[in-house]
């Protein structure tokens, strides 16, 4: 389940693809939680509450720049140029607009399951 999450060429099976979404789900929960970390001495807040919302807000546009560069990196992995995996990036980044990182990797655990596209002989 959490083998070679690494690896962005591998073809995934669905239970593997649900291993790579909670990891990658856990990897930017931290990043999202860094930055909102960090938003508390970017800006000065009056109030606990105030800071909340800050640090809510430079999270949510972490999980927004997060989840489509992550399907663009499985994109470029596989080689995988074609219409409907294409189409799951902006889908990948609607969705971490309005689910936030939850919905936003859907796409991305979708990604792992397709197939490499680059040839056997290729060096890289």
């Amino acid at each position: 389940m959490f083998r070679d999450l690494t690896s962005l060429r591998k073809k995934r099976s669905g239970l593997e693809a649900f291993g790579f979404y909670l990891a990658y789900l856990g990897l930017g929960l931290l990043l999202a939680g860094f930055a909102a970390g960090v938003s508390n001495f970017l800006e000065t807040t009056g109030s606990f509450m105030d800071g909340y919302k800050i640090g809510t807000q430079y999270g949510h546009f972490v999980a927004v720049i997060y989840c489509p560069l992550l399907c663009i990196l499985i994109l470029k992995a596989k080689k995988s140029y074609t219409f409907l995996p294409l189409l799951l990036i902006p889908a990948s980044g609607l969705l971490a607009i309005y689910i936030a990182m939850l919905g936003g990797l859907i796409p991305a655990a979708i990604l792992t399951c397709f197939r490499d596209n680059r040839s056997k002989s290729s060096p890289i």
